[in-house]
């Protein structure tokens, strides 16, 4: 029994270091406005912007004081260029900005939101797009 306790006790920490040690794309962006993420309405100020590989397609913004956090199912997204600077993208409708992509530094991957029932409703009628990018910033 204490054999196999011990041996439960190193696959748990070596479990833990695996998922602690994993990649993790990280951006810090501050964002001057109001912005919708899937249901929630997020308000203004800087985020600290997250994906790792554990849950690829799972997206976390939160807020330094945790007072605002969120996370969100994604779709993966390639760009024809590489992105040198990480960045978010945010539809822009009659004064609403909806969360609409994330893309990595460095590379040209990074994740799609899918538009909300919010989105598609304001949307409607509007010809073109705004579309409002936001830089990551440096480390």
């Amino acid at each position: 029994m204490k054999k196999q306790l011990f041996v439960l006790s190193v696959f748990a920490a070596l479990t833990a270091a695996t998922v602690y040690g994993q990649d993790f794309n990280k951006l810090k962006v501050d964002v001057p406005f109001s912005f919708h993420v899937g249901k929630a309405t997020m308000p203004a100020g800087e985020y600290d912007v997250r994906t790792n590989s554990i849950a690829p397609g799972v997206l976390t913004l939160r807020s330094p004081d945790c007072k605002s956090a969120i996370n969100i199912i994604t779709i993966p997204a390639q760009a024809p260029q590489t992105h040198e600077r990480g960045m978010l993208v945010f539809n822009h409708y009659k004064g609403e900005y909806f969360l609409s992509q994330v893309w990595n530094a460095g590379t040209n991957s990074g994740v799609a939101l899918r538009k909300t029932r919010r989105e598609v409703e304001i949307a409607k009628g509007e010809f073109k797009t705004e579309q409002t990018e936001l830089y990551a910033k440096s480390r």
